[in-house]
């Protein structure tokens, strides 16, 4: 075999002229054996033919298949690419060449017309022809294979036709065995596909050969149950989990620039994610003007995009950083916007006084508040800054609402409002009792002289967004992608999780449902664990972890410790009442809170506090306000 192999790479280095004539002499020999064969067969019908009976078939095949090949493209394809419709090529090609031998025996020379020895030659032409060119197409694929030792065992999920297109390209390869197939669907368990058995996910996770390092994704969505079952094999084996791109993704420029593209970690949630019913998210948007404060942040982005999708009237971008307006302006102005207005404005949510000519100015049907600070760790540090903007942007938004008539003002909350352990989940909680305040109390309460509003104030509640500023995911991919460590703060905290586009499009949905004072919130499902998440994000990305167990692993997993007012664990209800609602996977509470006949007054205090840099008094009166507030972590000066 080696000297066969050493054969083949020596007609591989030569010119590529030298090659065509090498083919072009094999095809002469295939001719001669083929014609010499078919007379043997037919030697009864023949014996009594004279020998210039047949001289000129001999002469035509002499020198009629160089013309006929050479100007056909014979020898312009690349043998080890050849494919089913290069033999069909072939075939017509020897088809010619009989069909013009029978041709001049008719017409020129009138001889006897051997058809039967001439359909043999055909026969035995094409299939030599054939045969020949998918021997030397092997050898040269073993030739090119035969001195790679770690090729590296994969298995794919899906039979689809992506699965079979990467079949094909990867047998192309020398770097990759494909050993199994695995499929669903209980009729095709048991095939093959190019010789690769078609086992089912049961017969995967039972297998007793642990020698496969990556399980390739072929399919467009990967039910979550499935995931759960095969997440704790492919961990406990170390097998890199890849989501393929299709060829469709890779022409368009649609995937990332690395053919094999880590699986997204948005397919690990607890949970399939939650699909958004059209007829709730156009309901109350579509041919409206609308305001979204907070407009450069990853939520108040999301929710312009789902703003555009329903075709809102008038988009009034509300922001106080002017790159993120600046970013999030140019980046919408890049959707088909037909007969949408797009207005950025940069300023902040506690000027009264702008409000109210934005709102004016725009004739403003309905404010979705996304506006807030959520570091937590940068709050605790900041917290007069803090309660500040998140308190009193909040304040001014109903004040200004209630008095010039919105229809619906829409807070978007934070988990951490529940039973805060923190400045920001304080404040935040302040703001969703300002919101139903707002909405249970008369106009003569709460310091107005305007006539009384139908103004809706409605909340909406959710755990950490996926690849929000805020997200730890973002921070994980990062730490990975510089090779670790992994920091976390205790190896025990668990939080709920949620994509940017579940967060907006529920923002958008409760806005429909909204009649006054309601707090809505996702079906989140079971919380993560943030270092099961971390474990999980290192292996997908073909790495492992370093311990005391793994002392050749590439990441280490640091501990730091919970940061001032975290939390091991988030609540998204403060009382465990929710409401079902038109949607089956999103709920509604009206939470029994407490608010002081002296809130209004609560909050003037809070605010000078704020003016007059008393962190002491400030502390002390949102404690006040938030009785549930346990600030054993936040320092009061």
């Amino acid at each position: 075999m080696k000297s066969i192999f050493n054969f083949i790479e020596a007609i591989i280095s030569r010119p590529s002229g030298q090659r065509r004539l090498i083919m072009l002499s094999l095809d002469y020999v295939i001719i001669f054996i083929s014609f010499i064969l078919a007379l043997y067969i037919t030697k009864d019908s023949f014996f009594n033919l004279e020998y210039t009976d047949y001289t000129w078939m001999i002469t035509l095949f002499i020198f009629l298949p160089f013309p006929i090949y050479y100007f056909t493209g014979q020898y312009r394809g690349i043998i080890r690419y050849l494919t089913g419709r290069s033999y069909y090529e072939i075939i017509g090609r020897n088809s010619l060449l009989i069909f013009l031998v029978i041709i001049y025996g008719y017409t020129l020379n009138n001889k006897i017309i051997p058809f039967q020895t001439l359909f043999i030659s055909w026969l035995i032409i094409n299939s030599l022809s054939g045969l020949s060119r998918l021997v030397i197409r092997d050898l040269i694929d073993l030739s090119n294979r035969k001195g790679v030792s770690t090729k590296t065992n994969v298995s794919i999920y899906g039979s689809e036709t992506l699965g079979v297109q990467l079949i094909e390209a990867v047998q192309l390869t020398k770097y990759y065995n494909i050993k199994y197939i695995i499929e669903h669907e209980p009729s095709l368990v048991g095939r093959k596909i190019k010789g690769i058995p078609i086992i089912s996910q049961l017969d995967f996770l039972n297998l007793l050969d642990n020698d496969i390092r990556q399980l390739w994704i072929c399919i467009e969505s990967l039910d979550n149950k499935v995931l759960d079952n095969i997440l704790p094999y492919i961990s406990k084996n170390k097998i890199e989990l890849i989501k393929m791109p299709s060829l469709l993704d890779l022409v368009s420029f649609r995937s990332s620039k690395d053919f094999l593209k880590t699986i997204a970690i948005e397919d690990l949630l607890e949970r399939d994610l939650v699909d958004a019913d059209p007829k709730l998210l156009g309901k109350e948007v579509m041919n409206i003007n609308i305001l979204v404060t907070g407009a450069g942040g990853s939520i108040g982005m999301e929710i312009c995009r789902q703003l555009i999708k329903q075709s809102a009237k008038k988009i009034i971008l509300f922001e106080r950083n002017e790159f993120s307006l600046y970013s999030i302006f140019n980046e919408l102005l890049k959707f088909d916007l037909a007969n949408i207005e797009i207005v950025p404005i940069l300023g902040c949510a506690t000027n009264k006084n702008l409000l109210k000519d934005i709102i004016k100015k725009y004739n403003i049907n309905t404010i979705f508040h996304s506006a807030a600070y959520k570091h937590v760790p940068l709050v605790e540090s900041n917290p007069l800054q803090g309660i500040y903007n998140n308190v009193f942007s909040t304040l001014c938004i109903c004040l200004v609402s209630r008095e010039l008539g919105i229809n619906k003002v829409i807070l978007i909350s934070t988990d951490k409002a529940v039973r805060p352990t923190n400045v920001m989940g304080a404040s935040k909680r302040l703001a969703e009792l300002i919101f139903q305040y707002y909405s249970f109390k008369k106009d003569e309460e709460i310091n107005t002289h305007e006539s009384p509003s139908e103004t809706v104030f409605s909340m909406v509640r959710f755990g950490n967004v996926l690849g929000s500023s805020g997200s730890v995911v973002p921070l994980f991919k990062e730490q990975i992608r510089n090779g670790g460590p992994i920091t976390l703060t205790h190896s025990d905290v668990i939080r709920y999780f949620m994509t940017i586009e579940e967060a907006a499009q529920l923002v958008v949905q409760a806005s429909s449902m909204a009649r006054g004072g309601e707090i809505f919130l996702l079906d989140m499902g079971k919380p993560v664990k943030i270092y099961d998440l971390a474990i999980q994000m290192i292996q997908l990305s073909g790495l492992q972890v370093k311990d005391k167990d793994n002392p050749y692993g590439e990441i280490e997993i640091v501990y730091t410790g919970l940061r001032p007012g975290e939390k091991l664990f988030e609540e998204l209800l403060t009382d465990n009442n929710p409401e079902k609602t038109n949607h089956p996977r999103i709920f509604k509470s009206i939470e029994s809170n407490y608010v002081p006949d002296d809130f209004y007054d609560q909050l003037i205090i809070l605010r000078n506090g704020i003016e007059n840099l008393d962190t002491k008094l400030a502390l002390l009166t949102l404690q006040k306000l938030v009785p549930e507030w346990k600030r054993s972590n936040t320092r009061i000066n």
